[in-house]
């Protein structure tokens, strides 16, 4: 890329080891640049208005903002800037929240540096990436018969399973052996899909609907 300039990258995600090493990678590479990092969303619109950046790699699960509401904060505000998900897991309903948020394209944490600098490259272009793990998740999500359950994923289903036996997010957290900001997430999916913010309307959702009787057959 002699004489163009720069992909300016902006690095979100709540994990600094994460951040860190994505930036030393990235920095490695002459067509990039990385402009910014943040450890989580509250700050981003104001850091995109400062630095201006190409391309965005948005983790999805953060504590405050979620990957998926600073996406459509900032495909909202900055149309022109391109969001590249970067996720630990190939969650069905994490994939489809972050497409319809704006987000362009979704990679894995588990691939390699290559595939992250290929997705950067192409998001810059406006060509879309998909882990090959998460376009099988929406192939079969498209092949398969819509079943009876809000569109909850298997995690989502587990997570409101606990939310009705009475569990606060630290609770779940134990027994799930994920993060609080991980349950907080899906908790915020949860509520979302069932159309509510209550957690209490949440689990009368729950009780009314019989969606949980068929969960173990999800």
């Amino acid at each position: 890329m002699n004489g163009q300039a720069k992909i300016r990258v902006l690095i979100v995600d709540d994990h600094d080891m994460v951040r860190h090493g994505l930036t030393v990678l990235l920095q490695s590479f002459a067509q990039m640049e990385v402009v910014g990092q943040l450890g989580d969303a509250r700050m981003l619109l104001a850091l995109c208005a400062a630095v201006q950046p190409d391309v965005i790699l948005m983790d999805v699960l953060m504590p405050h903002i979620s990957g998926v509401e600073a996406t459509k904060q900032i495909h909202d505000k900055y149309p022109f800037i391109q969001i590249v998900a970067l996720s630990s897991t190939s969650d069905e309903s994490q994939i489809t929240d972050m497409l319809k948020a704006g987000a362009l394209s979704y990679i894995l944490k588990s691939g390699s540096i290559d595939d992250v600098v290929n997705a950067v490259i192409a998001a810059h272009r406006g060509d879309p990436t998909l882990a090959t793990e998460a376009t099988n998740v929406l192939l079969s999500g498209i092949i398969r018969p819509n079943k009876v359950g809000f569109n909850l994923s298997k995690q989502e289903l587990r997570v409101l399973a606990f939310v009705v036996e009475g569990l606060n997010n630290r609770e779940i957290a134990d027994r799930l052996v994920v993060s609080q900001s991980t349950v907080k997430a899906h908790v915020g999916n949860i509520l979302t899909k069932l159309d509510t913010r209550s957690r209490t309307k949440a689990i009368a959702i729950a009780i009314r609907t019989h969606i949980l009787e068929g969960a173990a057959h999800k």
